[in-house]
């Protein structure tokens, strides 16, 4: 049980820095200058700190996996711990693909629209 509390917070936390990269959508309407203004600001954030959040999510993702591996040493002798460990993996594996999948598209729509 307590490995499902972990992976838990785990998910929890690499999905808020994925988050991080979902580009801003305002309203279109009377507000236009205030909506390029807010995209520009963004733009800027992003330009400025994205490879410093992308490589703090990578680098805990990594060390996520060393510990799901060691934890699948350990488990050699018990099927039902060692199948827990292996979806662990593929969770994991799935927020790496997921997170630089989403780095890649709001980059490609910042710089398409700006």
């Amino acid at each position: 049980m307590a490995g499902r509390k972990h992976t838990f917070v785990i998910i929890i936390a690499l999905i808020s820095i994925m988050l991080l990269y979902i580009t801003p959508v305002f309203a279109a309407g009377s507000n236009i200058e205030k909506t390029n203004e807010k995209l520009k600001e963004f733009k800027i954030f992003m330009d400025k700190y994205s490879n410093i959040i992308l490589a703090f999510g990578l680098v805990t993702s990594v060390l996520i996996f060393i510990i799901h591996f060691i934890r699948l040493a350990s488990t050699y002798n018990h099927p039902i711990a060692r199948q827990e460990v292996i979806r662990d993996i593929g969770v994991t594996g799935l927020i790496i693909a997921l997170m630089g999948g989403i780095g890649l598209v709001s980059k490609l729509v910042v710089t398409t629209f700006l």
